[in-house]
């Protein structure tokens, strides 16, 4: 690549939060602090099932960095390879990729391909690979960055994506589909938190989890 594609990490041990900041300038790799390893290592002695899969953001890119990287296969296949040799390094099981919002909607095609070709180089080291997206209808009922067509395109390759619903910040949608479904709310014990499913004409269940008092309540009683 014309500029070294560099992970800084940054895990939080206060938060237990995890992520990678993803940058286009010349340095090296950091490493992990001695207690971020400690953390990791606490938590997954904690639970043999917990997955390190980290937020990767790309931090600082500007517009003709994107450009620079989605017009070049070769750039393409080693920002694949060089995911993996991090993920390895560092001991994660694979990323959550955080990229699809920072063009603003555009070059839709092209991140589709790239997310392809990143998930699928992950996928074949038995990583994993979740791509965190908008709504696919803004709190205004417009039409958002993320729709049918390229959900449809990478829910063959992805493990998962991650929704930001925290994006209908004004909550009207969640109140519109209680008024209209008047579903029952159930708690989730895995997740700690509440949800409630629906059906809408004759399409699939959909589940909604979404902030109420008892999860407040739990995190200060913490």
């Amino acid at each position: 690549m014309r500029a070294t594609s560099v992970l800084l990490l940054a895990l939080s041990c206060c938060c237990c939060s995890v992520s990678a900041t993803l940058s286009r300038s010349d340095a090296k790799r950091s490493h992990k602090s001695e207690s971020e390893a400690r953390w990791v290592k606490a938590v997954r002695k904690s639970n043999k099932k917990v997955r390190m899969v980290p937020r990767l953001l790309f931090d600082g890119w500007s517009y003709q960095d994107y450009m620079s990287v989605l017009g070049s296969e070769d750039e393409i296949e080693e920002l694949g390879s060089e995911l993996v040799d991090v993920a390895k390094t560092e001991g994660f099981d694979g990323f959550t990729l955080e990229l699809w919002s920072q063009l603003g909607g555009n070059k839709r095609k092209e991140l589709v391909h790239l997310v392809k070709h990143i998930c699928e180089s992950l996928k074949a080291k038995r990583l994993d690979c979740i791509l965190v997206i908008p709504p696919a209808v803004t709190s205004t009922g417009q039409p958002g960055m993320f729709g049918r067509e390229e959900f449809e395109q990478l829910a063959p390759v992805v493990d998962g994506f991650s929704l930001m619903t925290y994006d209908y910040s004004s909550g009207a949608r969640y109140i519109e589909i209680l008024r209209e479904h008047r579903p029952k709310l159930l708690w989730d014990e895995y997740s700690a938190e509440h949800y409630f499913s629906y059906k809408r004409n004759n399409a699939g269940k959909n589940v909604v989890y979404y902030p109420s008092l008892k999860i407040y309540n739990n995190s200060i009683d913490k």
